[in-house]
């Protein structure tokens, strides 16, 4: 199980040395298959990511061929939300890949820190991640490990998807070896923990992994041992995130358990459709937290203002009865504004609910 237990190698250059051109500065991670370096190339006067692959991997001519191939395939994806692949090479007999230096954290350091996160900033990680997702889909590529660790959050919560090309290659690669997963088996999709055939909803299961850990402050899965956490994913439904969180709502409760669904014909088939589920699942969470003194008021108009990325323009939401459990988003009307309509206008200011004069 590729991630289950991180390799313990030694990379094969030091904080100090020149790899190619790339002069090495710091040693940012290591995991099972490479270990990350802050490098700086003077060609360019520039910073980047220096990822060394593990001397196991690079002794695998058939790992080496898939992943160059990868490599190349990824290089031509240009989307704001997947890192970018600037260069790949051989050196001192050491294989590398350079990639773009993303200033921020990882999701999974935030989420440690934030957990259970606030809805708005949840909806515009999760939608610029499924954006990249969406892209990348386009063009035939799937990632096979969409995790937190994965997902790099910048300033403005500018988000980036990373580790295309590890995981697609080291997938590729073992699917021959019987009993090898290729994956962290927290966010695995069921087919994929099976080791069966996937397509691209085995990435937006991983996806529904992470917004349902970002939501609920867990994962749905995770047992003592590795092969237990495989047989939970295949085998049991998640607990309902309304008994860990029980501010989780109906409707976002449903979000998240259609994301997880075992058959990937039931889950969302596109992550746009994910996030537009999450997107009224949300606006619901937020027009219901209103004041009932708001909502009560028989005279008078008001408005929620709302920091949402997926909202551009101003948008009415009409209530259909007392609680707003219920409502539909129109156009702004021309006009007056009939009394009872609650507007909300995504203007990057924050919630906030008052009367208009």
């Amino acid at each position: 199980l590729e991630d289950a237990a991180p390799s313990t190698a030694a990379p094969s250059p030091e904080v100090g040395r020149t790899l190619a051109q790339y002069q090495i500065v710091a040693q940012l991670g290591q995991g099972g298959m490479s270990a990350v370096y802050r490098a700086h190339q003077p060609s360019l006067d520039r910073y980047v990511a220096l990822k060394v692959l593990h001397p196991q991997l690079t002794a695998d001519p058939e790992f080496l061929e898939r992943f160059q191939r990868q490599a190349r395939a990824l290089a031509a994806l240009s989307h704001p939300n997947i890192v970018a692949l600037y260069d790949f090479g051989q050196d001192d007999g050491g294989f590398y890949i350079v990639m773009e230096y993303l200033e921020g954290h990882s999701l999974q350091a935030v989420i440690e820190r934030e957990s259970p996160m606030p809805l708005e900033r949840v909806l515009g990680i999760v939608e610029q991640v499924g954006q990249a997702l969406d892209y990348a889909h386009g063009r035939g590529v799937i990632h096979r490990d969409v995790k937190p660790s994965n997902i790099f959050v910048g300033e403005g919560d500018r988000t980036t998807l990373t580790d295309f090309g590890l995981a697609v290659a080291a997938w590729e690669a073992r699917q021959t070896q019987s009993g090898v997963l290729v994956g962290t088996p927290m966010y695995m999709s069921p087919e994929q923990a099976e080791g069966g055939k996937v397509d691209h909803r085995t990435d937006l299961y991983s996806l529904g992994v992470v917004l349902y850990q970002m939501v609920v402050g867990r994962v749905p899965f995770r047992e003592t041992m590795p092969l237990a956490t495989l047989h939970a994913v295949i085998n049991e439904e998640p607990p309902p995130p309304r008994q860990l969180n029980p501010g989780v709502t109906p409707a976002l409760e449903s979000v998240l358990l259609r994301a997880l669904a075992k058959d990937p014909g039931l889950r969302y088939q596109t992550a746009g459709e994910l996030v537009q589920a999450l997107d009224g699942a949300v606006l619901e969470e937020l027009v219901k937290g209103l004041d009932d003194a708001f909502l009560g008021e028989e005279d008078g108009e008001y408005v929620l203002s709302l920091q949402m990325a997926s909202w551009t323009d101003i948008g009415r939401v009409q209530p259909h009865n007392e609680d707003c459990t219920d409502f539909e988003v129109e156009d702004e009307p021309e006009g007056s504004v009939p009394r009872g309509d609650i507007y909300v206008v995504a203007d990057g200011g924050g919630r906030q609910a008052g009367e208009v004069a």
